[in-house]
Formats: structure tokens, sequence, C-alpha cells
């Protein structure tokens, strides 16, 4: 518990010592794998709805990891194109790091049934939240009405992969775009959301990679049905008896 209280004030989050238990998502692969290239998305694919537009989500990204701009708005998109296939929609701001001092710019959340916090952090960081050289993120507990639900993704995993081998033909945004996938995930199916298949799977080898290459790595229809319920339930309870729109506060 002491520990993981460090880490959280190291990386300025309000994370709960529980969510490294909760949430991990442990990244295994074997040193040598082959990939397909990355293909488009099939929106009308049988059991996967197109976004509803009511159904967004909010995202704040702190990149302590510096990772390249590019990199970064390719990594958010595959993230979207993934929730989007399990009927979500992802609107993503991207917050300046400053030494110690960290700017979001002011957004209008109104339309949002909740905000996340995405932080992607560099080895030494990772490593003070209690992560193995292996561990991919982990995602805090985040029930209806939280207004600061965090996820973390390790940046160095993601390069080591890629510098193993075993992720040819997967780009860096395609990893770091599925794992970031997993971890906002667990935000919203909670506790024991991991599944024997899908982008929810606790451990990744070589098909899940294939898969990720392709653009197939994704929720389940059951998971992405357990999404928008959940996403439903939150914008009804931010609306309140009354029907006005609730506030996220900073």
């Amino acid at each position: 518990m002491k520990r993981a209280g460090r880490a959280n004030n190291a990386v300025g989050s309000g994370a709960m010592a529980a969510g490294l238990v909760l949430a991990l998502a442990t990244v295994v692969g074997p040193t040598v794998c082959t990939f397909g290239r990355a293909q488009e998305a099939h929106h009308d694919e049988t059991g996967y709805p197109r976004a509803e537009s009511e159904l967004l989500v909010s995202v704040e990204v702190y990149n302590y990891a510096a990772v390249p701009e590019a990199t970064l708005i390719k990594s958010e998109t595959e993230t979207h194109r993934i929730f989007a296939k399990g009927g979500v929609k992802v609107d993503w701001c991207n917050c300046v790091i400053l030494g110690k001092r960290v700017k979001c710019s002011s957004r209008d959340h109104s339309l949002s049934a909740v905000k996340m916090h995405l932080s992607i952090l560099p080895g030494a960081m990772a490593k003070r939240l209690g992560a193995s050289d292996r561990d991919g993120g982990f995602a805090t507990e985040c029930p209806a009405g939280e207004t600061a639900c965090q996820a973390y993704v390790f940046y160095d995993c993601a390069v080591d992969l890629l510098r193993a081998g075993c992720c040819a033909d997967a780009g860096l945004w395609q990893i770091l775009g599925v794992m970031a996938a997993h971890e906002l995930g667990h935000l919203l199916l909670g506790i024991g959301s991991h599944s024997p298949v899908g982008v929810m799977r606790p451990r990744w080898d070589a098909p899940q990679y294939q898969a990720a290459a392709r653009g197939q790595l994704v929720f389940t229809p059951q998971q992405a049905e357990r999404l928008r319920a959940e996403l439903r339930k939150r914008m009804a309870l931010r609306k309140g008896p009354a029907g006005a729109d609730g506030q996220f506060s900073r």
C-alpha cells in the first residue's frame, strides 16, 4: 500500500493500490512472430454496431514518456477505432507536460458519459508503480460517479516488444493503441473483465499481435454490449432526475 501511494504521488494521479491487482495487463510475446499488414475496419461487421453518437468518453492523455506526436495521434486513432467498433466514441485531449507542470485545455465534457485519464509512462515511472519489464499497464477502479478514472500504459514495454522482433509488421502505434484500449476498457468493464479472446485477453502471444497488426484485436460483441450499457447508465446518472447535464470537475 505504501509503495503504491508513493508511486501515485510521483505520477500525480489518484490511483488506488487495488488498481495494480485489478487490471494488470501482462504482455508476453515469443522471440519471432510474423504479421500481416493492418487493414481498415469494417464498421458494418455483424455483431458490431456503428458508434452511437450519444455514447462518448473523454480521455485526457498525459504523455510522460514523450511519445512522438505522430505516433501518439496514430495510436489514439487506433484506440478510437477499437471503441467505435463497439459502438463508443472517444474524445481525446492531449495535455502538455512542462517539467512538473501539466496543462490541459479547457473542454466541454457535457456530452461525455465519463472522463478518463490515460498516462503513458516511461520505464522509470512504471517501475515506481511496481511494474515488471513485461507489464503493459494497469487501470484503477472506476465506479459510477468517479470523475478521475485513471489508466496507465507502459511505453517501454511496447518498444521492447518491437525491438525483440515479435511485432515485425505491427507498428508501435498499433501496439500502443491496443494496450490503451485494454486499459481503458478495464475502467468501464470493471473487475474480472479479462477474457480468453479479444483485446481484453490478459496475456498476448503471436496470435494477438497478428490480430493487432490486422486491426482485428477488438472487444467481443458481449463486451461491446456491456460497454454501451455502462455508458448509458453513467450518462443517465449524470443527467439526474431533472434531465440537466452534470459537469465533471477537474
